[in-house]
């Protein structure tokens, strides 16, 4: 594939949070790489699997036990929520989350844990759940003070466990009143726009689409995630706001100043694979590249070897030193595809 560039183009870059959220900006707003366009509470980790029809003793796809489910998809819960009723029994949510699933066939519901910033702690009666006194409770604790957990692991007992219902740092233990803490885990997932345009959409408390009007430089391959930056072709001079430009071959020394700068990106005519694989040592042999966390991310115009890009792809480069441009490194040769993307903008 020979790169190549497209004049005034105007774009639209689709900017996703991976669960719905707070939507900060409006259609019609103007937005720069900075603005903080969007985020999200609910944790990126494994949905809480609750198992309701063993629970309930209903059986899956019943309409005895489709009654009994009283969320449904897409509904925020608070603790001691009530996701599950029939006579005999009830299922209260454990946590603050999101309903991501309800499966009546399955005979059970996926809920996403939500943290915000202020939560208060869970508190749990250990000793009681164990059915020991207070004081014995020390002697079959499975986690201490700071420790991290997660959904699902034993944090005490011995022949009879108790696990903890979610996600968090355990912040205190009483053997006074049989207790142990947990303070839910607060990572909230930003997103910022990324690139200079307006607000042309916004989907599902969780799609912002953004449109900008560009020159698009079109590259063979890349590595890393977006970023965007000042242009600058002087390595020597770079700094942490720099997305440098090498006019020729890419080396492996070339990559450690890099480094040691903080730059953006790097934007170079050709590279030696082994150079790019001894640096970011990454199998990208696979062809998928926009996940390999890097110091910063890589655009080749051409092929790898010595080679040189075209005069005009140059010539906009050159011309582009000093303004504020975006690269879009990613690569994927599989389905679907996707090569790195320089945008100039008009």
């Amino acid at each position: 594939m020979v790169n190549r560039i497209e004049h005034n183009k105007s774009i639209i870059r689709s900017l996703e949070l991976p669960y719905p959220g707070e939507v900060y900006v409006k259609i019609g707003d103007e937005v720069t790489p900075e603005t903080l366009i969007a985020k999200t509470e609910l944790l990126d980790v494994q949905p809480g699997y609750f198992e309701v029809a063993n629970e309930i003793g209903l059986e899956p796809e019943s309409s005895e036990l489709k009654e009994a489910i009283k969320v449904e998809v897409g509904q925020y819960v608070d603790r001691d929520h009530i996701l599950v009723k029939s006579s005999e029994k009830v299922i209260k949510a454990p946590y603050y989350g999101y309903v991501e699933h309800v499966s009546v066939s399955g005979g059970y519901l996926l809920i996403r844990q939500k943290v915000t910033e202020n939560e208060e702690p869970l508190i749990i009666d250990a000793a009681k759940e164990l059915g020991v006194s207070n004081r014995t409770l020390k002697n079959v604790l499975q986690v201490k003070v700071s420790d991290k957990v997660v959904r699902g692991n034993v944090i005490a007992g011995d022949s009879k466990s108790i696990t903890t219902p979610m996600g968090g740092t355990v912040i205190d233990i009483s053997v006074e009143n049989g207790t142990i803490t947990i303070k839910p885990h607060y990572k909230p997932t930003y997103k910022q726009a990324g690139i200079y345009g307006v607000v042309a959409d916004i989907r599902e408390d969780k799609v912002i689409d953004i449109k900008t009007e560009v020159d698009i430089i079109h590259g063979t391959f890349g590595i890393g995630r977006d970023a965007t930056g000042v242009l600058n072709t002087d390595l020597e001079n770079a700094n942490d706001k720099s997305i440098i430009y090498v006019s020729g071959h890419l080396n492996y020394d070339m990559l450690k100043k890099a480094e040691r700068d903080n730059v953006l990106a790097l934007i170079a005519d050709s590279v030696d694979a082994e150079d790019l694989y001894r640096f970011f040592l990454e199998i990208i042999a696979e062809g998928v590249t926009e996940q390999i966390n890097g110091p910063f991310s890589v655009t080749i115009l051409e092929k790898f070897g010595e080679n040189e890009t075209l005069e005009n792809v140059k010539k906009l480069l050159f011309e582009s030193v000093g303004k504020v441009i975006t690269v879009s490194s990613g690569t994927n040769v599989q389905t679907p595809a996707k090569r790195p993307e320089i945008y100039i903008y008009i």
